[in-house]
């Protein structure tokens, strides 16, 4: 009698326990953690410690409007980016760190030329990073970068591509803009993505997510305008040099090799006999 009663009991409670998780919101559903994997149902992201799922665009940084169009479930490698410190992008100097660049109105502006059909840098010490929640943004990190295409009346697409190990975490990106509406994305779940974008003269972002609000990795990222119709055909990555990273204060670390006076020139590198390496 006892065990029938207890079966009826677990019955009742599975079958009356539903409760709501509102589309888009940051303040209800289902506790989770980030590492935890699944951490939260099929459909749904873990965000600031409760489960979400994401509607359209999101310009406040911490969920990612880019679908899913498979799951990664191959080899893993541990990509040691468990702390800030850890993150290539970070510094504790505000003026040589990146983070947090998580939304729009803080994204890192690229501050070389994305002029038409011309070869960009690539820039490289990037990263999704930390795992969990990013103290920077009390949310999981993500990258925008906002490209100042305002002064080329002839661009017609954009095209950004996001270099990466997939086996050290899935990476996703997405153009956006200047609403923060999604134009183009990747959210495939191997090496390497590509978005592109039909744009006009204006203001748009490059967004850079981890998998499902939870992977984390370190990316190169290459974004180029072009004045004719232009998709993801591989011709757009490092094409143009390297940069250590676009500085959100404002000039760019110089590229290695590239001749120098003081470290501070080089970033994370060090200037040795006049170079940066």
């Amino acid at each position: 009698m006892r065990a029938t009663l207890f079966v009826s009991l677990l019955v009742g409670v599975s079958g009356c326990y539903a409760p709501s998780i509102p589309n888009g919101s940051t303040t209800q559903g289902f506790s989770c953690m980030p590492t935890d994997n699944p951490a939260c149902p099929e459909g749904f992201s873990c965000v600031n410690q409760l489960c979400v799922k994401p509607t359209g665009a999101s310009t406040d940084g911490g969920i990612s409007p880019i679908t899913k169009a498979c799951s990664y479930n191959g080899a893993k490698m541990n990509p040691k980016l468990d702390a800030l410190t850890d993150c290539k992008d970070y510094d504790t100097n505000p003026t040589m760190s990146l983070e947090p660049n998580d939304s729009t109105s803080t994204a890192s502006p690229i501050s070389f030329s994305v002029t038409p059909d011309q070869a960009t840098p690539k820039l490289i010490n990037l990263a999704i990073c930390p795992m969990g929640i990013n103290p920077k943004a009390s949310a999981h990190d993500v990258d925008y970068y906002k490209v100042d295409l305002s002064t080329f009346s002839t661009v017609k697409s954009l095209v950004a591509n996001v270099t990466y190990q997939v086996t050290y975490g899935d990476v996703d990106i997405a153009i956006l803009d200047s609403n923060g509406t999604q134009l183009g994305s990747d959210g495939t779940c191997v090496d390497n993505g590509c978005a592109s974008a039909a744009v006009s003269s204006g203001i748009f972002y490059v967004l850079v997510v981890g998998a499902n609000s939870t992977d984390v990795n370190n990316y190169q990222l290459s974004i180029r305008s072009y004045s004719t119709s232009k998709g993801c055909d591989g011709t757009t990555v490092g094409d143009g040099g390297t940069v250590i990273h676009d500085l959100s204060g404002g000039g760019n670390c110089k590229a290695q090799a590239a001749l120098c006076q003081t470290s501070d020139e080089c970033c994370s590198q060090s200037c040795t006999f006049g170079t940066c390496n």
